[in-house]
């Protein structure tokens, strides 16, 4: 019973997928909301992934600490779902929210197999990790609320 439950669950989430292909930037956003589960966070990161401000806006709506929550799974991050999570960070949320963004990646580094699909990251998400870890650095050195050069460097040394 519980296998037809989940097979049901990802039959309906194959139709939603579907539904999101070919959806303009106005009517993804429609979308974008705090998933609950692993399920509905791959779903949405599908179908978003390719629109790094979509993503940005799809990070701001979910509470750091759900990112190891819906990722404590093995197989729930996907490489390239971690890779665009990075890219949107970097590009959108780390000028208006460096504090947050920080914790973002705190979490998302608790997930599970993150040491595997950190290290499989592509040249532009490693880069893009680079230049966002500089600008933390950066508000860390203006006194920014939230963020401590420890801290950084700790979560830096995750990620790079």
């Amino acid at each position: 019973a519980a296998g037809e439950a989940a097979s049901s669950a990802k039959r309906r989430m194959g139709r939603v997928e579907t539904k999101l292909e070919g959806l303009s930037r106005d009517q993804l956003r429609e979308f974008i909301k705090a998933p609950r589960t692993a399920l509905e966070a791959r779903t949405a990161l599908k179908s978003i992934a390719h629109d790094s401000k979509l993503v940005a806006e799809w990070v701001e709506v979910v509470p750091p600490k759900q990112f190891w929550k819906l990722f404590k799974s093995a197989g729930s991050l996907e490489m390239d779902h971690l890779c665009a999570i990075v890219r949107a960070l970097s590009a959108h949320c780390v000028r208006v929210g460096a504090a947050r963004t920080l914790q973002v990646l705190r979490y998302l580094a608790k997930s599970s197999r993150f040491a595997l699909n950190i290290a499989m990251v592509d040249e532009e998400t490693t880069e893009a990790l680079e230049t966002m870890f500089k600008r933390l650095e950066a508000e860390a050195d203006k006194g920014v609320e939230g963020l401590d050069a420890v801290e950084i460097e700790s979560i830096k040394d995750k990620y790079l």
